[in-house]
């Protein structure tokens, strides 16, 4: 598990936080590509001013591009859940640029303490902690006329004052926005992880008709296997929504119970049991009618569960598991199945599944989209030999999978290795 950052490790950009535990970064430009922090006393009664004019330039740039409104990129969730206190790894920040006085790009990243070594491979490299921002695409708004290099600029800035590392997640490989990238990304060492998001599309816009996101054959697969598993439990199965507050205490600990008992646990990832600060988001998210949670019990006891946000008629699936035990009854298959059945009553149009190229990924999948994470390395010593390794590895990963997709083995390799953790 990563290390919390305390935000004054971020010395250099002396961040504005308000009493409910904002952070806001205002970063300006003075002269032409010349940027500069803006810092503010903690203690000025004005600050709430300033962080409403930022909040307003934020939402204002937010507002002209609705079609790409999300979780990452609303200011409002972002301050009312994300950013609080309690959280025991992360500190959230968000950043807004100006030229001229006026905003031309806003985001909001994570900063913590991260293992980058082991996000390449399954171990870890000790006392390596890097200091890092970590921004996924989606969290970024700017003006149509923003040049690329601009919003670099700024990361750039950032990443050179008292950061090690910049992680930009999920970048799709088809956008402008990393062909622009490429051009201004050579000016310092960098690393590229292509990786796939798979998503069902379950509605035709076009024609306003339900989409079929697999074949009948798999469909037909998927009934058996849920009437297999009924039929394993004598009927004793269901499948609960969590989508209320005092629906999450009970969620959180049996979701938790079952991540325990797999490889997500060995690797500090998937939801812990006592999460206070997953629970205060979770119950911000559900407050404001978007959090979708599913768990699959058998004899009342918790086998599977899945949980994401539903925004805009579109399921964004964050994590899911089952218990090991039951591997051979596919849990967790059939609780996708059910819960994708329940969203397309409720008006789903799309289920993204996130990235990874995980077999039950591709079972419900009907669209692909290659996407690529770009790791931006300081320049100091600790982080070029991050940079050293990571860059060593993901060439040798790269030639390994391509071995193990050429004979069929990837999946298997996968399943062992997972195993292996989980024991």
């Amino acid at each position: 598990m990563s290390k919390k950052m305390d935000v004054k490790e971020f010395d250099y950009c002396r961040v504005v936080t308000t009493k409910n535990g904002w952070r806001l970064l205002k970063f300006r430009d003075e002269c032409k590509n010349t940027y500069q922090f803006v810092g503010i006393d903690s203690t000025n009664s004005k600050n709430q001013d300033i962080i409403n004019e930022m909040l307003i330039d934020w939402t204002t740039l937010r507002n002209k591009k609705p079609e790409l409104w999300s979780r990452f990129n609303d200011p409002v969730l972002f301050g009312d859940a994300i950013l609080k206190k309690e959280d025991p790894v992360y500190t959230a920040i968000g950043i807004v640029g100006y030229r001229d006085e006026k905003s031309i790009c806003a985001f909001r990243g994570r900063l913590h303490f991260s293992n980058l070594i082991q996000e390449f491979g399954p171990y870890r490299v000790k006392n390596l902690k890097l200091k890092t921002l970590e921004v996924d695409y989606q969290a970024f708004v700017y003006e149509q006329d923003t040049d690329v290099s601009t919003i670099f600029d700024i990361i750039s800035a950032v990443l050179k004052a008292n950061l090690d590392l910049v992680i930009l997640r999920n970048i799709p490989k088809d956008t402008q926005f990393l062909s622009d990238f490429k051009s201004v990304e050579c000016s310092v060492k960098s690393v590229r992880r292509l990786h796939k998001r798979y998503k069902a599309v379950l509605y035709d816009s076009e024609n306003n008709e339900l989409q079929r996101y697999c074949s009948s054959k798999t469909l037909k697969k998927l009934r058996y296997r849920s009437r297999k598993l009924d039929k394993y439990f004598d009927g004793d199965v269901r499948v609960d929504v969590i989508t209320k507050p005092d629906e999450i205490p009970d969620f959180i600990e049996h979701a938790g119970k079952i991540v325990e008992q797999t490889y997500q646990h060995a690797l500090g990832i998937g939801i812990r049991r006592n999460d206070k600060a997953l629970a205060g988001y979770l119950r911000q998210l559900s407050e404001k009618r978007v959090l979708r949670g599913y768990v699959l019990y058998a004899r009342n006891e918790a086998i599977a569960y899945m949980v994401g946000d539903f925004i805009s008629n579109r399921y964004s699936l964050w994590a899911t598991s089952y218990l090991p035990e039951y591997a051979d009854l596919s849990p967790g298959t059939v609780l996708i199945y059910h819960a994708i059945q329940d969203l397309i009553e409720n008006g789903c149009h799309v289920f993204d599944f996130g990235v990874g190229d995980s077999r039950y990924k591709r079972i419900f999948s009907n669209s692909v989209l290659e996407e690529v994470d770009i790791f931006l390395f300081n320049g100091n010593s600790r982080s070029m030999l991050a940079y050293a390794i990571t860059s060593n590895l993901e060439y040798g990963w790269g030639l390994l999978r391509k071995i193990l997709e050429k004979k069929n083995l990837l999946d298997k390799t996968r399943r062992f290795v997972r195993s292996r953790l989980a024991n």
